[in-house]
This record gives C-alpha cells, structure tokens and sequence, in this order.
C-alpha cells in the first residue's frame, strides 16, 4: 500500500500542484463572485482532469504536459459545467443519444 502511495504521489504530485495553482490563479482573478461550493467543485475538477491527462497522455514532454494541465486546470469550471448541461439535456430527452450514435432516423 505504502509503494503505491509514493507510485502516486511521484506521478501526480507535480500536475496535481500545477493544476491547483492554476484554479487558485483563475479564481483569484474572476470577476464574478465565486461561493465555496463552486471553488471546490473547480479543485476536484482539476484533479480529476488532470489525473486522466497524465494518465492518458504518458508520450508528452514535461513542459507540454505542464501547460495542458494548467490549461485544463483554469477551463474545469467550463468543462463541468458543459458535462452537467450535457447530462440535463440527456435526463430530459434520452432518445437524443440514440440520435448521437447514429441509431435509426
């Protein structure tokens, strides 16, 4: 257990860093007034988003791998707030996703 905790922390330890600076940086210079709720909700987003880039992504060089992650750090609140539509739209219409993958016309 103790191996995999060190296996994680040298993997994401940095991008988890990058990515929480990053969110720090984007919402000290928001213009609009954020509550708890949504400052957390950016953190976890950039967590995760950064956990599937570094997961997903082993071929890049640490600077590029660096910037995508400060970039999709900053872009989580966007990037959630797209899926949550997406899923509101899906909860209200369901046949949409038949209409997505190519199901029947």
């Amino acid at each position: 257990m103790r191996d995999e905790l060190e296996r994680l922390a040298a993997t994401h330890g940095v991008p988890w860093l990058i990515a929480l600076v990053a969110v720090t940086v984007s919402k000290a210079f928001s213009q609009k007034r954020e509550t708890a709720m949504t400052v957390f909700r950016s953190v976890i987003a950039s967590l995760l988003i950064t956990f599937l880039i570094v997961e997903n992504q082993p071929a890049l060089e640490r600077g590029a791998l660096f910037i995508s992650i400060a970039l999709a750090a900053m872009l989580s609140d966007y990037i959630v707030e797209a899926v949550m539509g997406l899923g509101e739209r899906i909860r209200k219409d369901p046949s949409v996703l038949v209409r997505w993958f190519g199901g029947r016309k």
